[in-house]
């Protein structure tokens, strides 16, 4: 009986029917893979000590093919043998990180300061990210793997090559403008700099669980400047509502009608700018048409009366910032 030793060092019986298979995968008619391969059989006895091995075995039947004028065959069956050994390679080599990286003494283990790689999680994302960049440098063009694998150059984060953009920058003003969809609900655009802060946190956690590498915001603060501006102009607005709301009521004047009067001077274009020009211009502003409202005539009290309010809108806008 003739054994076979396979890669693994397990003793097998040798099967001519396993090489006839192997030859008619790779084109030849199965009639005469089963003469080629019971020839192949005949010289593996003559030519070979039992047990034989498995690169004895394909090296006769590569030798063979070419002898028996099968070119084509020969050549197909040398490329599907190579391809397994990289594959058999790649299983082992991916076998030995796995090994090493449930080790301490994995020089990689703490690429990443954000993660722990002596916990459980830690040591499952390494062995995820190494499979990863054996599969992309398997299925990239073999020049480039090459480049890598030689040491002549290093594809940066190859783990998630083919799978996301990496370092992206978000652009917020856009966000803010037409609020966003995060994938589990829409959010609406943002009226005051606490919601500004929150949705800017939203994007970019929303962000980095579809990209890799660091997530950055460039101009943040100029960003976040129109919520500034609408938090003030809310306070400026409620602040003004109620108290002249108080004044109208003191003064018998007619108070609904004042209070519709005072809206359509809140929804003005005029009022919504008054927090982008400079504060003596639109204090001034705001005594004109606060005086064309309620029709007062003491323009000095009626400017301090502004300009209390105004601080009060000042220093509530700089605690909520």
């Amino acid at each position: 009986m003739y054994l076979v030793e396979k890669r693994n060092g397990e003793i097998v019986a040798f099967e001519v029917s396993r090489i006839a298979e192997a030859i008619e995968k790779a084109g030849l008619a199965k009639e005469e893979a089963v003469k080629v391969a019971t020839d192949i059989a005949g010289w593996c006895h003559a030519e070979y000590d039992s047990p034989y091995s498995i690169g004895d075995i394909q090296a006769t039947v590569i030798r063979e093919l070419g002898k028996q004028g099968y070119e084509e065959v020969q050549s197909r069956y040398l490329k599907y043998s190579e391809e397994r050994n990289i594959v058999r390679y790649k299983g082992s080599k991916i076998l030995d990180v796995y090994s090493e990286l449930l080790s301490s003494e994995h020089e990689d283990m703490r690429e990443n300061a954000n993660i722990n790689p002596d916990g459980a999680m830690g040591i499952m994302l390494k062995v995820g990210s190494e499979l990863s960049k054996e599969a992309n440098l398997h299925s990239m063009p073999k020049h480039l793997a090459k480049f890598h694998t030689s040491g002549r150059g290093h594809w940066h984060d190859l783990d998630f090559l083919d799978k996301t953009t990496t370092c992206c920058q978000i652009d917020l003003a856009k966000l803010f403008d037409g609020g966003f969809n995060t994938g589990h609900g829409s959010i609406r655009p943002p009226q005051r700099i606490g919601s500004y802060a929150n949705q800017a946190a939203v994007a970019i956690q929303a962000n980095q669980n579809d990209q890799h590498g660091g997530q950055s915001v460039p101009l943040f603060d100029y960003y976040l400047a129109p919520g500034v501006r609408k938090t003030f102009t809310r306070h400026l607005t409620g602040l003004l509502a109620d108290s002249l709301f108080v004044i109208a009521l003191l003064n018998d004047l007619d108070v609904e009608a004042s209070q519709e009067r005072l809206q359509e001077l809140f929804a003005s274009s005029n009022f919504q700018t008054l927090a982008t020009i400079e504060k003596c211009r639109a204090s001034m502003s705001l005594i004109a048409d606060i005086q064309e409202v309620f029709l007062f005539k003491n323009s000095i009290l009626l400017g301090k009366f502004v300009e209390g309010v105004w601080e009060q809108a000042e220093e509530k806008t700089r605690k909520d910032t």
